[in-house]
């Protein structure tokens, strides 16, 4: 009877008094404070798993995006010389004809 008694009571970790420690209470392999701690701990590491991740990605995406700037930004300017140059052109032309018609 006080073995059933002990045994309903050991979610929060009291035991037998014949097998207890010196003041009377052991904690069990159910002790719901060391689950919580192994949940909290798990969760740590989930999380300090997904930050590390989060910065590697972060990282990456920032070497690609230099990456690209700098194999692409070269090609804008260069296009956008040639536009310059011919929109120069053209209005040079337009003028010219322009005051030739005077």
């Amino acid at each position: 009877m006080e073995r059933k008694f002990y045994h309903s009571y050991s979610m929060v970790g009291i035991s037998v008094p014949d097998t207890a420690s010196d003041n009377g209470q052991v904690l069990d392999a159910q002790d719901p404070l060391a689950d919580k701690k192994s949940e909290l701990a798990a969760c740590q590491r989930w999380v300090e798993d997904k930050m590390l991740k989060r910065s590697k990605a972060f990282e990456v995406m920032g070497a690609m995006t230099l990456n690209n700037l700098q194999t692409g930004l070269p090609g804008v300017f260069r296009a956008l010389t040639s536009f310059s140059v011919l929109f120069t052109e053209v209005l040079d032309t337009i003028c010219t004809r322009s005051y030739a018609i005077k």
